[in-house]
């Protein structure tokens, strides 16, 4: 168990999908890689359609006519220096946020099938795809086609048909996933087969370094971690096929798959697909951008975005149409707690009026639960961290363990109570509410 990784990365089933397509104004449907800029905004790679950008309103779409080398784009890089780079089938192109520049010098650079594309800690701008192996360095070219063949044992006449992984390890080598798994390090580049431990090597296409001292590789229906001593095969659930392993910026590794994307968080893997609100099964990418939101990039059902930290309390499925939220309070444990009324008139009780929720489980409040609500109007916590309760015709104390009514003998008369707030000598005021006057 990856102690560090687990410490506040768990991620539920629980929060709100959503998904963007052609009549958002997303060019394709089929989608291959997405990116994010200094600025926030996101930038989708697609099969046929050119490159889209999204502000959070509303998509712009890039394409061949614009400057992009072509409309099928794989993978979208932004470098350290901010230009944005396109891998494409007809070669590599980057785009400085005014124009678009080709690189017609590069020999199979120029007009090669790039499928991935990496930026390692030397600044080395690394490609691949079928029959391409490479990195830029500066303003120079770098082909290894020759000398991967060489010292791989690999046909020059035979292209090699994927590459959807290339990353660095702490020791600075890179590794390639080229239907096999490969590592350049010290100007030179070995294949690792079965001796190393890994069964049907041919078949890894996508690779990963998950910083934390563990190399993740894969292919097909076959998942392996090195653990710094040998790989071992990693069970996922389910049978789809690895399509790249990715990792957020909370150190979460992600397996996109053609059934769905599995996340492991240090403890466990958490299997999401269209059940949960994924618009395709097939996800080819994803990312986590700076506000915590999850996006994917699927095959067929355009991008869908996943939100974990909102949760949709009543709704249709529910059949509470008729609560409206109207008190809102996080408690010193961090617990939220939501206070409801109804819109049916003031015979109706509005018994389930108070939820509260915990990160992982929602509650909601009741007489199963042992309390008497009429309509939730207001919620407080007190310096003693006991919560209060305002409701039509109650006011109602929790002390963690039980729930008191506050009766006559008490002062109170049992009046509307609508607010509820405490001064510096730990007063309480309560707002009361005639609904017959409409007066506070």
């Amino acid at each position: 168990m990856d102690a560090q990784m687990v410490s506040g990365c768990r991620l539920h089933h629980q929060g709100v999908w959503r998904t963007y397509s052609t009549p958002d104004g997303l060019t394709d449907l089929q989608t291959e890689h997405i990116a994010e800029d200094q600025e926030g905004y996101l930038w989708f790679a697609t099969w046929d359609g050119g490159v889209c950008r999204f502000d959070g309103d509303e998509f712009r779409a890039f394409k061949q006519q614009d400057g992009l080398r072509s409309n099928h784009v794989n993978a979208i890089l932004i470098d350290r220096k901010g230009r944005f780079w396109f891998g494409t089938d007809r070669g590599i192109c980057w785009y400085d946020g005014e124009r678009f520049y080709a690189l017609d010098d590069r020999g199979d650079l120029a007009s090669g099938y790039v499928e991935f594309m990496f930026e390692d800690r030397e600044a080395r701008l690394w490609v691949a795809g079928p029959g391409l192996l490479g990195y830029c360095e500066g303003d120079e070219y770098h082909s290894l086609v020759a000398q991967y063949c060489e010292q791989c044992g690999v046909d020059q006449e035979k292209r090699w048909p994927h590459c959807w992984g290339i990353t660095q390890d702490g020791e600075g080598a890179v590794w390639f996933g080229l239907h096999g798994l490969v590592r350049y390090q010290g100007g030179e580049l070995r294949r690792w087969g079965e001796e190393d431990g890994l069964r049907d090597p041919h078949s890894l296409v996508v690779v990963a370094w998950d910083g934390k001292g563990s190399l993740w590789t894969g292919g097909g229906r076959q998942l392996w971690r090195w653990d710094g001593r040998v790989y071992r095969p990693v069970p996922l659930e389910g049978n789809g096929v690895l399509r790249k392993i990715q990792l957020d910026r909370e150190g979460r590794v992600w397996f996109c798959t053609s059934e769905g994307v599995h996340c492991y968080d240090g403890a466990e893997f958490h299997h999401f697909t269209t059940k949960d609100g994924l618009a395709h099964e097939v996800v080819n990418a994803m990312l986590q951008d700076r506000e915590g939101h999850f996006w994917f990039a699927t095959w067929g059902g355009g991008i869908s975005c996943y939100d974990p930290h909102l949760i949709r309390l009543f709704g249709e499925r529910e059949a509470r149409p008729h609560h409206e939220a109207c008190a809102l309070l996080e408690d010193r444990r961090g617990r939220i707690w939501m206070g409801f009324r109804t819109r049916l008139p003031l015979a109706y009780p509005g018994e389930d009026s108070l939820a509260s929720y915990d990160g992982q489980n929602l509650t909601i409040w009741g007489r199963k639960q042992g309390l008497e609500l009429d309509n939730c109007l207001a919620i407080h916590e007190d310096r003693q961290g006991r919560l209060w309760l305002g409701t039509r015709t109650k006011l109602l104390l929790y002390d963690g363990q039980e729930w008191r009514q506050i009766g006559t003998e008490e002062g109170f008369a049992g009046e509307v109570v609508s607010a509820i707030a405490e001064d510096a000598a730990g007063r309480l005021y309560l707002g009361h509410l005639d609904p017959e006057r409409s007066q506070v």
